[in-house]
């Protein structure tokens, strides 16, 4: 029986696309909250500019009205 290009070439490339999906995944970290402080907070919730507060255990993650996500310290 003969070697089959067509058919090994396609394994090649989803091996290629395999390899390609996981480095990508596995180097793209997720987008962590800007880390602020807790005054610039205030200051906020003062001028309307916060969209929502999340509370994550013993940390908080505010939304702003602009879509930033922030953490106070």
């Amino acid at each position: 029986m003969g070697f089959n290009w067509k058919r090994s070439g396609f394994v090649y490339i989803a091996i290629l696309l395999g390899a390609v999906v996981l480095v990508t995944v596995l180097l793209s970290s997720p987008s962590k909250p800007t880390e602020v402080p807790l005054s610039e907070v205030i200051v906020m919730s003062q001028g309307n500019k916060i969209e929502e507060i999340i509370e994550e255990g013993e940390w908080l993650t505010i939304t702003t009205t602009d879509g930033r996500e922030l953490r106070p310290i």
